[in-house]
């Protein structure tokens, strides 16, 4: 993996940081276009990146293999070309998955490319780009419930507390608060590896000053954008990705061998910071008193400056340390539940007319498949024929599940190996780099239960999280016991 540039020239410098250049450009067009939901966004971008890499392979003669599990946009591709040919249920909605697929393949190529040749340099500015883009997610979610951000469409509100306990839910850039709740945790669930593997680190340290400037540069830098990721969650009301946050977060501390003290510490501190924000802001919300923002720059500067400073001031008096943090944990989960508005505790714990409803549609979903198992009916299959099979009426255009999604349109010839492609890929990418590794987890997990992969954005950032993982040089990465 490393590569000496300087002996390539300063025109593979130039190439290098042009193909940076394009990887967070097209995420920030993904951001734009809502997420790239809609076909009408896809073609273009499709064209143009397929474009980039074949332009970049020619500027480099790549001399690596695309490792196997990152093959597997390019098995879906094959299977939604096979339907092409055979006649699809709608031909349109083939091919605007057959470029979808074909972009997804080669943003993964472009990926490896940048990571092969230009090495760590590639790998940190790769990591830096996607962060700055998770934390434009969840801090764009927030400006457009403060109102900062004109739009709309960010903010669902319902006074039906089957929809909405908080009487809002955070929609942001993709306008549906699941798909937003998912990307909002998938970062949280990074940025709390990172900050915990920057805490051990601190821990083993000797030296005052080594231990000084590790909290204050590693920590704080992976630390800052927790907080807000999981305010974002919160007020997203999205309990699938509460469920799938939780249970991820589960096995990250199982996982989490030489600093899960420090894993659960940072998850628990940062938890009962942000339950407290998203409580008072609800409420804040719901009277129209205060000023909305309030409540998240407090827990946010709060737990930051409190967390460095027991962790600096106190690094050596273990005791006295884990004492102000366990007075000070249950008094932000007290003061959150007395803030949090009336009735608001019962309506999220109750209503699951909505799970009830996607019962039926995967029910329905199965019926559809049987008539075209093997091979499927093509792109869009789901929305172009639901309608002629549903057993009761309903309106659903999305499956809500990436695997149905898939079986109807590709079948099991298909879906069954790009599955096992990926699920190889999240196990590669979780020993190289826990952080990427439970942030694709969470996309893929809470994908299962919903349509979130109909964002061009999403399927994206789960490549990007797979690909730094495994190209990441050292196993478990951020662990102290591995460096």
């Amino acid at each position: 993996m490393k590569v000496d540039l300087q002996q390539d020239g300063h025109g593979n410098f130039v190439v290098l940081f042009v193909g940076i250049g394009i990887i967070f450009a097209v995420l920030l067009v993904a951001l734009w276009k809502q997420g790239l939901f809609y076909d009408r966004d896809v073609g273009m971008l499709s064209i143009l990146l397929c474009a980039a890499s074949v332009c970049m392979l020619a500027a480099w003669r790549w001399d690596a293999v695309l490792p196997l599990p990152l093959l597997y946009p390019l098995l879906l591709l094959i299977g939604y070309l096979s339907n092409w040919v055979l006649g699809p249920a709608t031909v349109y909605g083939t091919q605007m998955q057959i470029l979808r697929t074909a972009m997804l393949q080669a943003w993964i190529i472009l990926l490896a490319i940048m990571l092969h040749r230009g090495g760590k340099q590639a790998k940190r500015l790769i990591t830096g780009s996607i962060m700055l883009v998770g934390f434009l997610i969840s801090g764009s979610a927030l400006g457009m419930l403060y109102g900062w951000i004109p739009n709309e469409s960010g903010v669902m509100v319902s006074q039906n507390s089957e929809l909405s306990a908080f009487g809002f839910r955070l929609g942001g850039v993709v306008q549906y608060p699941n798909t937003l709740g998912a990307l909002a945790g998938a970062f949280a669930l990074l940025h709390l590896n990172d900050a915990a593997c920057a805490a051990a680190k601190a821990r083993s340290q000797r030296s005052v000053s080594v231990h000084v400037r590790v909290v204050s540069t590693k920590w704080l830098l992976a630390a800052v954008p927790i907080a807000p990721h999981l305010v974002v969650l919160g007020l997203t009301e999205s309990r699938g990705s509460w469920i799938v946050f939780g249970i991820v977060s589960l096995v990250g501390i199982w996982s989490a061998r030489g600093y899960r003290a420090e894993y659960v510490t940072t998850f628990l501190w940062f938890g009962a910071w942000s339950f407290l924000a998203a409580a008072w802001s609800a409420s804040m919300w719901q009277s129209g008193d205060g000023w909305l923002p309030m409540p998240v720059w407090l827990a946010w500067i709060g737990s930051i400056v409190l967390f460095s400073g027991l962790m600096l001031r106190l690094s050596k008096n273990r005791w006295l340390r884990n004492g102000l943090i366990l007075i000070i944990l249950p008094t932000l989960m007290i003061a959150g539940i007395h803030l949090l508005p009336i009735g608001a505790s019962s309506r999220i714990t109750d209503h699951y007319a909505t799970a009830g409803a996607r019962t039926l549609f995967y029910k329905d979903a199965i019926t559809l498949w049987k008539e075209h198992p093997w091979f499927g009916a093509g792109g869009d299959s789901w929305r172009q024929q639901f309608a002629r099979i549903q057993s009761e009426p309903y309106v659903g255009k999305e499956v809500h599940s990436s695997v149905l999604d898939m079986l109807l349109d590709v079948g099991l010839v298909f879906t069954m190996p790009a599955i096992g492609l990926v699920l190889a890929a999240l196990l590669l990418a979780w020993r190289r780099h826990a952080g990427f590794g439970l942030a694709a987890a969470m996309l893929l997990a809470h994908s299962l239960i919903d349509f979130d992969m109909s964002y061009g954005l999403v399927t994206l950032l789960l490549a990007v999280l797979l690909t730094l993982g495994m190209y990441d040089e050292s196993l478990n990465h951020g662990s102290p016991r591995m460096r």
